[in-house]
């Protein structure tokens, strides 16, 4: 079997080689990869001399597994690429019934309830986009610039059956701590936390100083979500770096790239003694559980907490309208004295799937290509529209943007597929008084600086016997770590007496068989 899969991940890769690279002091594997010749000798084009298209064919178009249908943006795209579109409005279960019975739309755009191996399941019935890219210049132009593109869209027979999510920017994750800059003032902090000792001790003391007014709790998640365990976000995302050398509570690489999951390692015992020293505080919000998260968000935006996770104060909680708020750099602690944050990878595999029996194949590929198409190489003559666009709208209609100086600001309500096939890199910084403003500025300042990419292991794609096997542990493991997640926190779990019936539970669920697999899977790439 293991040989079998070492061929199967060999093929993925048919066109690469392995190469060692050196970023700072860390020595990673990481793959080299010899571009088709559809990029490689890809030469200038247009935009404006491709769209829009003459056609008359209709695409059927499932734009999210929430099936938000038409919005301004579906309108904006018909009228710069001349494709018209059926939107769809499947539920989740209804796209799966559907696919399973045969009935794929001709795209479906930004499917982020699949995993890699749901594509690979139904790969016999989408299009192989590694065949097409002649047909692509926009998508290969971003390859030529991001090769990993190859290696992260890549499946066990070298097809590249999903295009890739690419780009990243500094309102896209949630691992992050809020921190009132006035209470820190009023209560005499001239410097944030910078340790989780200090951090306790802050919400401590502006637990104190504000216990006359019942409705202030000193630390608040907007919601139960972020108490959550949680593999990409929320508190353990937000604090569980600080006290161990990994940055992820899920599976992930360990310094000698070996797979450990990160909820079964000391460290994460660390931080659940700690989070429950912080829960047992009285200055955390310990209803997080079962209070409303309206009344949690309210709770944050109208200024009765000093640290918050999810929403930060707004404006009218502040005298003077001036939101007096930061987001904290990373903390330190007594078992790590490196300052980390998990930042998403800026290639994922999951943007779109499309159907190989499509009607009108060219116009299909043609359409998802304009997506991708940069700023520098606009959809239409007033260079007003690129990919990015689908989330904001015409620029200098529905928003302004500054590339050089590296700004944009809303100007006119746009509704859109809720996220683009391509994002706006990293550093824009939306204008003052935005809901985004400190998240993007302070995301810049005090977090990008310690960014530590997530290993993305979810980009590897196991046998077909490994996934069926792994399913099967590691939806029920998943829940148990979740569940035990909570207990450990509030106290209903003593950390010291259960913490080795937890780890002994997750060895007999089968966590030694999902390390192997991802082991050998990893390995063999």
């Amino acid at each position: 079997m293991k040989k079998l899969l070492a061929l199967l991940l060999a093929l993925v890769m048919v066109m690469s080689m392995t190469a060692c690279v050196t970023d700072g002091d860390e020595e990673e594997t990481r793959v080299s990869l010899t571009l088709p010749s559809a990029v490689t000798e890809l030469k200038e084009f247009k935009n404006t001399d491709i769209y829009p298209l003459q056609t008359d064919t209709v695409l059927r178009v499932l734009y999210t597994e929430d099936g938000l249908g038409d919005t301004d943006s579906s309108d904006l795209w018909e009228e710069v690429t001349g494709v018209k579109i059926e939107n769809l409005t499947w539920t989740n279960e209804q796209m799966f019934t559907s696919m399973a019975a045969g009935d794929i739309p001709d795209a479906i755009v930004m499917p982020w309830n699949f995993t890699k191996a749901q594509v690979w399941e139904f790969h016999d019935t989408l299009v192989d986009f590694s065949q097409y890219l002649d047909k692509m210049p926009n998508m290969c132009a971003l390859i030529k610039k991001h090769p990993e593109i190859l290696e992260v869209c890549a499946y066990p027979d070298g097809g590249m059956y999903s295009l890739p999510k690419v780009g990243w920017n500094n309102a896209y994750q949630s691992n992050l701590l809020y921190i009132r800059t006035d209470i820190m003032e009023e209560l005499g902090w001239e410097k944030a936390p910078a340790s989780v000792n200090e951090l306790l001790q802050f919400v401590k003391e502006a637990q104190e100083h504000y216990k006359d007014d019942p409705e202030f709790k000193a630390m608040v998640p907007s919601s139960k979500t972020y108490m959550d365990w949680d593999t990409t976000n929320g508190i353990a995302l937000a604090l569980f770096p600080s006290f161990g050398d990994l940055v992820e509570t899920g599976l992930t690489l360990n310094s000698d790239n070996e797979v450990v999951l990160g909820a079964a390692t000391e460290q994460y015992r660390y931080y659940l003694e700690y989070m429950n020293e912080l829960w047992n505080s009285g200055a955390f919000e310990t209803e997080v559980y079962t209070a409303d998260s309206t009344a949690l968000g309210a709770t944050i935006k109208n200024g009765h907490c000093a640290i918050s996770l999810g929403t930060y104060a707004q404006s009218k909680a502040f005298s003077d309208g001036v939101q007096d708020v930061e987001i904290l750099e990373p903390l330190v602690s007594e078992y790590s004295g490196a300052k980390k944050w998990m930042k998403l990878p800026e290639v994922q595999f999951r943007a779109c799937i499309a159907n190989k029996n499509c009607k009108d194949l060219d116009t299909l590929l043609a359409w998802l290509d304009s997506f991708y198409a940069p700023y520098t190489n606009p959809l239409n003559e007033e260079g007003t529209v690129w990919g990015a666009c689908a989330t904001r709208g015409v620029a200098g209609v529905n928003w302004n943007v500054d590339h050089e100086a590296k700004t944009w600001a809303s100007a006119a309500k746009f509704t859109n597929y809720y996220d683009a096939l391509l994002i706006d890199y990293g550093l824009y910084l939306p204008e003052k008084g935005s809901d985004l403003h400190i998240k993007s500025k302070y995301t810049n300042e005090n977090l990008l600086p310690y960014a530590k990419e997530s290993a993305a292991l979810v980009n590897l794609v196991l046998s077909e016997s490994d996934q069926d096997d792994y399913a099967d542990i590691w939806t029920d493991m998943e829940a148990y770590i979740s569940q035990m997640h909570g207990k450990f926190i509030t106290g209903q779990e003593d950390i010291e007496t259960g913490w080795d019936n937890y780890l002994n539970t997750l060895n007999r669920m089968g966590l030694p068989e999902v390390l192997e697999m991802y082991q050998d899977t990893y390995d063999a790439q």
